[in-house]
């Protein structure tokens, strides 16, 4: 809590980059390139190069951190919001 302005790129870097990972991750074994254990490994490896990369990108722009944070943080509120329709209404 005292420490929020210097902890803050750490923070958001780490929480973008997981973001990232995760999303890398789902679009590899969508388009079925996770299917062999050679895909695995390889597509696990490029993820975790995409998110070092990203991380360390907003680690540096705090602006762009900033922005990345409000759109990681719209999506996560909007997938709550649609759940708890979708739950609410049985339409799922």
């Amino acid at each position: 809590m005292l420490k929020g302005r210097q902890l803050f790129p750490w923070v958001v870097s780490g929480v973008v980059s997981m973001t990232t990972l995760l999303f890398a991750v789902i679009l590899f074994s969508i388009m079925g390139w996770m299917d062999g254990t050679l895909g695995f490994w390889l597509c696990i490896a490029i993820a975790v190069a995409i998110a070092v990369a990203v991380g360390a990108i907003t680690f540096r722009l705090v602006w762009l951190a900033i922005g990345l944070l409000g759109i990681i943080a719209g999506l996560f509120i909007g997938l709550l919001l649609f759940t708890t329709t979708v739950a609410a209404f049985g339409l799922g």
